[in-house]
């Protein structure tokens, strides 16, 4: 069986510092501060994971926006004539790949794969100008990843009840003891073949800041947990029956601490089985004998019926 496969990540700071420095940033790449900005823009290098982005969606986009700038401020000097030299030392031997950036290259990602044997890398440099090097390396270990355990928690509830047929009503609260955690997200998995029938009134809610609508998901924002519970309604209406239906989730996660998250089971009421939804196509694990003795007693009923009322017209 094989394990979990996990790409690697720096440690890194809340998404709240990333996006604050890279607005720092931005601030010095519009004031063409090169010098003062250098300092940021390195640290926000480290804070990328081995597929570019930072914590969340919200800081990957201020902090790709703040290199871009910064980048776009480096790439105007006319003085960028750099000769990388690097070489990889492995088991098999030696490699060497020389990277030339100049003024024709500046906005070409150059990238070179050396051998999987590789133990280390030399990188010399020279010529005039600012390049940035990024190293990726992937590897397999044998180690149980462990998850650290957060302190801060965050509390979600759901109750759920009929409202009419086909229609049922989910409160679904959350809070936290923490204050100044920022914007939450709630997040209501919708069961299937089932649809939300309240946007409107969502979109209404004084609390609720912003409402999406996936078709699967509806996702409610707020400004941030408060101490006692802040409840909402979201309306589900079921668009046909399904058989066996499974729980469904709802989800609050802090917006720029996604680590701060809890989620929690749902269900509506008790769906039919397959076995009373197939009619006469059931399959043979079906117990249809019950099914058909019922049937015979409603044919009964409505017989002694029809001959009640025939003798009462007679009369």
């Amino acid at each position: 069986m094989m394990g979990r496969q996990f790409i690697y990540h720096p440690p890194q700071a809340a998404a709240s510092d990333i996006e604050t420095w890279s607005y720092v940033l931005l601030a010095y790449a519009h004031g063409q501060q090169l010098a003062e900005g250098r300092p940021y823009m390195k640290w926000l290098l480290t804070q990328q994971s081995g597929n570019g982005g930072f914590r969340s969606t919200q800081d990957t986009v201020i902090g790709l926006s703040a290199l871009a700038e910064y980048a776009a401020l480096v790439y105007t000097s006319p003085q960028t004539e750099i000769s990388l030299t690097v070489k990889a030392n492995a088991e098999s031997g030696t490699e060497s790949k020389v990277f030339m950036v100049q003024k024709n290259k500046l906005l070409l990602l150059q990238s070179y794969v050396f051998p999987k044997d590789t133990t280390s890398l030399e990188l010399t440099a020279t010529g005039m100008g600012l390049a940035v090097v990024k190293i990726l390396w992937q590897y397999n270990t044998n180690t149980t990843v462990v998850k650290k355990t957060n302190t801060t928690e965050i509390d979600v509830s759901v109750v759920t009840y009929k409202l009419q047929e086909n229609l049922y009503n989910l409160k679904g609260c959350f809070s936290s003891q923490q204050s100044n955690l920022g914007m939450t997200v709630v997040s209501f998995e919708m069961p299937t073949m089932s649809s939300l029938a309240n946007e409107d009134m969502l979109a209404g809610n004084r609390d609720v800041k912003r409402v999406d609508n996936d078709g699967d998901h509806v996702h409610l924002y707020f400004n941030e947990p408060r101490k006692e519970p802040q409840c909402v309604d979201v309306h589900v209406r079921r668009d046909a029956p399904v058989a066996n239906l499974q729980a469904a989730s709802m989800k609050a996660v802090v917006y720029y601490q996604p680590e701060v998250e809890k989620d929690v089971l749902y269900t509506l009421e008790e769906g039919e089985d397959i076995c009373s939804m197939c009619g006469t196509s059931c399959p043979s694990s079906c117990d249809t004998s019950a099914a058909s003795i019922q049937r015979l007693h409603s044919f009964l009923l409505a017989g002694v019926i029809c001959l009640l009322l025939s003798l009462i017209l007679a009369l």
